[in-house]
């Protein structure tokens, strides 16, 4: 208000428009103007790391367009959140480096010293964190309370190419596939022991728990198929075939079905958990490598390694729905606002 002639006087948005029944009408127009704007405006991001360029490229998701590209550090490749999701965990394999980023943002807050941590995962009981170390052949364990000056709590001899890697439902052994041996080793955690190794195809690469844990699948990279691993006997039960570079997997968040990416041939596969069955491949361009869903399952991005782009496919019609150009190698995605792990 002000004062006029002494007399402090009210006034408001009302006195400005001719009528009170217009006010009425235009305050809510207001609102739903704004509102529009808001929604208008990505709440996150999409995340891709290049490992070709050691950036990692901000997307927005809704416009479908790099908006920046961030310098993390050297070779990142895989990325995954804190079990709080308070930060993204980013493997520096080049520089013995783990990086934390913002989830929503990809803001670079802090590193700390780690040796090559190329794919890595909390076990599901948080107690520990695990580390392949993919060009230097060993795995090391680490307590899962990350400190800035963390040691491993062991460090064990793999055969070549450690790669990815999973854990049993208990959180007592780590399952890890070797890349340059063809094959699958199991480790216990508390005694920091490699127990048993199978041979499952050329090239393994990703590697999945069935819901019902009584499953491992494995991407057959140098090959077209996904073996079923029997994880009481430790034993290769059966064959998926899926399409040529069987990859890596993400799961749809139903706790049914999974996604599996066939870099060699351009296409990406759904497969039922339950029956080990594939539901339907659709064409995927550029080498697909690493998936995110988004939370209401619409929408697929992944990254076209071969082709230096992230790819977005609309999921009803299965087709590409947004390219985007990145850097060179894109390799791991997230958006915070994904489906689903299981």
């Amino acid at each position: 208000g002000i004062k006029v002639g002494g007399a402090k006087v009210k006034f408001g948005l009302q006195h400005f428009l001719p009528s009170k029944r217009l006010h009425l009408v235009i305050r809510p127009l207001l609102s739903l103007i704004f509102s529009a704007l808001s929604a208008a405006a990505p709440a996150q991001h999409l995340l891709v790391l290049n490992s070709g360029d050691d950036t990692l490229s901000v997307i927005d998701p809704i416009a479908k367009k790099e908006i920046s590209r961030v310098q993390v550090g050297r070779a990142p490749h895989h990325l995954m959140a804190l079990p709080d999701d308070s930060a993204l965990l980013v493997g520096l394999t080049a520089v013995n480096q783990l990086a934390y980023l913002d989830p929503k943002t990809g803001a670079v807050l802090k590193k700390i010293a780690m040796q090559d941590p190329y794919q890595m995962a909390f076990s599901p009981d948080k107690k520990y964190f695990v580390a392949t170390a993919l060009r230097m052949d060993y795995v090391d364990i680490y307590s899962g309370t990350l400190t800035d000056n963390i040691k491993p709590l062991a460090r064990v001899k793999t055969g070549a190419l450690p790669s990815h890697l999973v854990f049993s439902p208990d959180g007592k052994t780590v399952y890890v596939t070797e890349q340059g041996g063809n094959s699958l080793v199991r480790i216990d955690l508390a005694s920091g022991k490699l127990i048993e190794r199978i041979r499952v195809g050329v090239t393994p690469a990703g590697i999945w728990l069935t819901p019902d844990g009584k499953r491992l699948l494995v991407g057959v990279m140098g090959e077209n198929f996904v073996a079923v691993i029997d994880r009481e006997s430790f034993k290769v039960a059966g064959k998926i075939i899926t399409g040529r570079g069987a990859h890596n997997f993400l799961a749809m968040g139903d706790g049914q079905r999974l996604l599996v990416s066939n870099r060699a041939e351009d296409t990406i596969s759904i497969i039922d958990m339950t029956t080990s069955k594939v539901l339907e491949t659709f064409k995927a361009p550029g080498g697909p490598d690493c998936m995110e869903l988004t939370r209401d399952g619409k929408t697929l991005w992944y990254t076209a390694r071969a082709a230096k782009k992230a790819i977005s496919i609309d999921m009803d019609t299965k087709k590409v729905s947004g390219t985007v150009p990145v850097g060179r190698s894109p390799h791991g995605i997230y958006y915070f606002d994904h489906a689903p792990r299981m």
